[in-house]
């Protein structure tokens, strides 16, 4: 660590807080503004006029507006942070979307309830729908005015970033795909790798918990997967 960190990078410094998740953005002070991108991570730098306050609220802000969601980071950054701080500060920001937000990151993550009340303004999504992948309702939580969209609860809840490979991955048309295999090498083919590739797989998976050998079991978990087993079963006889 440098002393240029901020956002969630400042908060895991000043907090001691150290994610079990790498966080997918960090970003710090640097002497021009730039980029830097290496397979899922990117690291950002923002000249020395951008850096926020060395508050909790600022640089929480500064996380959430910027860097995006991080849930595994602020499950871990709510167990340490006063929660009277954290009051204190929405309370000064009753209106503020980021504080809001933060207020509803809070109870939704740990279960308590934070000593604030009266905050108003526009009702915000918690998850940016253009970022991430959220859920398909969305429930109105009025005492923070956000729109609960996460797709999961907090015991269970996996973030998925719309990143550039996702958003290009979204437009494959596997149907028209596999139409055109289907017409390419014949239906029956088709079904018989499927049979092939769901039992070799079923397989593997049973070998790494020990399995390997009860090929019974293999045969019943790949049926499970794939409908047409019994099927192409028959037409090898």
């Amino acid at each position: 660590m440098t002393g240029d960190e901020i956002g969630y990078a400042w908060l895991a410094v000043h907090y001691n807080v150290r994610p079990v998740q790498p966080l997918a953005v960090e970003s710090r002070i640097g002497p021009r503004r730039r980029t830097w991108q290496e397979g899922g991570h990117r690291l950002e730098y923002y000249i020395e006029a951008m850096r926020p306050q060395a508050s909790l609220g600022a640089h929480l802000t500064f996380a959430l507006k910027h860097e995006g969601v991080a849930l595994e980071f602020l499950a871990r950054l709510f167990e340490v942070v006063p929660a009277e701080a954290l009051a204190e500060w929405i309370r000064s920001e009753p209106t503020g979307q980021y504080a809001r937000r933060a207020g509803f990151f809070y109870e939704w993550l740990t279960g308590n309830t934070l000593a604030v009340e009266g905050v108003g303004g526009n009702y915000r999504d918690a998850l940016d729908p253009g970022l991430y992948v959220t859920a398909a309702g969305v429930r109105r939580n009025r005492r923070w005015r956000i729109n609960d969209n996460l797709p999961g609860t907090r015991d269970f809840c996996p973030l998925v970033r719309r990143t550039a490979a996702l958003r290009e991955a979204r437009q494959y048309a596997i149907a028209d795909r596999l139409e055109a295999m289907e017409v390419e090498f014949g239906p029956d083919i088709i079904r018989r790798s499927a049979v092939w590739l769901t039992i070799k797989e079923s397989r593997a998976s049973f070998v790494i918990e020990h399995e390997g050998q009860h090929q019974d079991r293999i045969r019943r978990f790949a049926s499970a997967w794939c409908p047409n087993l019994s099927f192409c079963r028959s037409q090898r006889r």
